[in-house]
């Protein structure tokens, strides 16, 4: 495509990124939201990406560096193009540029979420993604159990909990940076609040309100030593947090955890991903 650009965004393209996701949810269909968004991830180091067709933002997408134990690869957090301009090849370029990018960084894998009720699955299978975990939620009342081991209350998660952790919680997106990210450096407006426990076994446990409902907490959760016990944890550290109910996202090697719990996993999503 002649005239197509794949380029980085900058503050001064939110009106057309606003323009991609006009209509849809998410923090970048009006701009009192996508302007604090986007400059948080530009300065997060994001690569915050654009399609450009003619001089018009037709597409907008945004990827991240995701370093930890399981090694280093490129996650594509959310791409858009606007409806009278897909299936033209736009997508495809997109991820060959992320590809790209993904390369410079030393990663191996480039690895996203699509949203299958709209199709998108069919798209990056067609871009040579294949499955990869499947990932299953699950909602329990909060109730104090008591804590297994020593936790302190801490201001936010250590940045170096990614780095050394498994993701064990908080598999609404399969990146532990992007989920760091989305808790503990807020664009302004984002006034959620994130409570936080660290213990000394270095393990992190957060809690974060729910956008649409505040009385049901979402648990996130780093560590390498991970039993059946963190889930009393992190129930008990959300009834003392004020929250009725807590969701759990989870890759299905770690539904085991919920066994004596009589609230049953559903599939959530599939993580696709493909080798570089």
């Amino acid at each position: 495509m002649v005239n197509l650009q794949i380029r980085t965004a900058t503050i001064q393209d939110c009106a057309g990124i606003q323009s991609v996701h006009d209509g849809t949810p998410g923090p970048w269909a009006n701009m009192d939201e996508c302007v604090p968004w986007i400059k948080k991830r530009i300065e997060r180091g994001y690569y915050v990406q654009i399609a450009e067709l003619d001089g018009e933002i037709v597409g907008h997408a945004e990827w991240v560096e995701n370093h930890d134990p399981s090694g280093r690869f490129f996650y594509l957090s959310v791409m858009q193009i606007k409806p009278e301009h897909q299936g033209k090849g736009i997508g495809r370029e997109m991820v060959e540029d992320g590809i790209r990018h993904a390369k410079l960084l030393d990663c191996t894998r480039v690895v996203t979420i699509p949203e299958e009720e709209t199709g998108s699955d069919k798209f990056y299978f067609k871009c040579g993604f294949v499955n990869g975990r499947q990932i299953k939620s699950a909602s329990i009342a909060t109730k104090e159990y008591g804590y297994s081991q020593n936790y302190k209350e801490a201001e936010m998660a250590p940045f170096e909990v990614i780095r050394n952790n498994e993701f064990v919680f908080g598999l609404s997106q399969a990146s532990a940076r992007h989920m760091w990210e989305v808790c503990n450096a807020k664009p302004a407006g984002d006034n959620r609040v994130t409570h936080t426990l660290l213990s000394a076994n270095g393990d992190c446990l957060q809690l974060q309100g729910m956008y649409n409902n505040p009385h049901k907490g979402w648990a996130l959760c780093w560590s390498n030593n991970v039993a059946p016990a963190f889930v009393k944890d992190i129930l008990t550290f959300g009834k003392l947090s004020g929250f009725d109910e807590i969701s759990f996202d989870f890759f299905t090697e770690n539904e085991n955890l919920f066994c004596e719990f009589d609230n049953k996993a559903e599939a959530y999503c599939t993580e696709l991903y493909k080798i570089i």
